[in-house]
C-alpha cells in the first residue's frame, strides 16, 4: 500500500521547468492543496535549487561564451497587482573558468566589490492570456538603471508532493552591456556588446 501511495504522489507532481529551491523532507499522504482562487494571495518565492539565471554573449565574434549566476533570490505574484522582482549576487558569476570569472568580477566588468547586487523590479505586468505576460521594469546593473521589457510565460502550476503549491515562470531578453557602462573589449571586438539573458524561475507559494 505504501508503494502505491508513493507512486501516486510522484505521478501527481507537476513537471515544472526552470529554477527552484530544495524540497522539504518526505512525502505526505495528506490531501493536496487546492489551486489558488482569484481572491487568494498568489505570491511565490523563488526556489533557488530549481531556478536559473543564464547568459551568453559573443567571443571574438566567432562563438558564444555562456555563463550563469549561482546565487540569487526573488519573488513573483499573480494577484490583482502582478509583479516580478529578483536580486542577483554578481560575485556568484560562473562561466566554468576561474580565471575568466575573476576577470568578470573585476572593475573591467561587473566590479562585484563595488556593485555586489544586480536587481530587476517590474513596474508593470500585463496579463496577455494563455499564461503569457508582458513585463516592463527596471534593471539595475553596475550602478546604472535601465528600463527593459520582455515576455514571461507561466510554464505550469500545481500542488507538489510536500503539501505545497508551485508554479514555473520563464523569460528571456537581450541587453547591451555598454548601456550599463561595461565597455571592456568592445574596441577590439573581443567580447560582444549584446548579452542574451534567460531566466527560469520555479516558485513556492508562501
Amino acid at each position: 500500500m505504501q508503494t502505491h501511495t508513493l507512486l501516486a504522489a510522484l505521478v501527481a507532481a507537476p513537471l515544472l521547468t526552470g529554477l527552484g529551491f530544495a524540497f522539504g523532507p518526505g512525502l505526505s499522504t495528506a490531501a493536496t492543496p487546492a489551486a489558488p482562487t482569484k481572491s487568494e494571495a498568489t505570491t511565490f518565492d523563488v526556489d533557488l535549487a530549481h531556478s536559473h539565471v543564464l547568459f551568453r554573449t559573443k567571443h571574438l565574434g566567432l562563438s558564444y561564451a555562456h555563463g550563469r549566476f549561482n546565487t540569487f533570490a526573488g519573488r513573483f505574484e499573480f494577484d490583482d497587482s502582478p509583479s516580478i522582482q529578483i536580486e542577483i549576487e554578481t560575485n556568484s558569476i560562473d562561466t566554468q573558468n576561474a580565471k575568466r570569472d575573476g576577470h568578470l568580477k573585476s572593475p573591467d566588468f561587473f566590479d562585484s566589490e563595488q556593485f555586489p547586487k544586480a536587481t530587476f523590479k517590474s513596474t508593470k505586468v500585463e496579463d496577455q492570456g494563455e499564461g503569457k505576460y508582458k513585463v516592463t521594469g527596471d534593471l539595475e546593473l553596475h550602478g546604472k538603471t535601465k528600463k527593459v521589457s520582455f515576455e514571461a510565460i507561466k510554464i505550469g502550476e500545481g500542488p507538489d508532493p510536500w503539501e505545497g503549491f508551485r508554479t514555473g515562470l520563464h523569460a528571456s531578453f537581450t541587453i547591451k552591456r555598454s548601456d550599463f557602462g561595461m565597455t571592456w573589449g568592445l574596441d577590439k571586438g573581443s567580447v560582444g556588446d549584446e548579452v542574451f539573458i534567460e531566466i527560469s524561475l520555479e516558485g513556492t507559494r508562501n
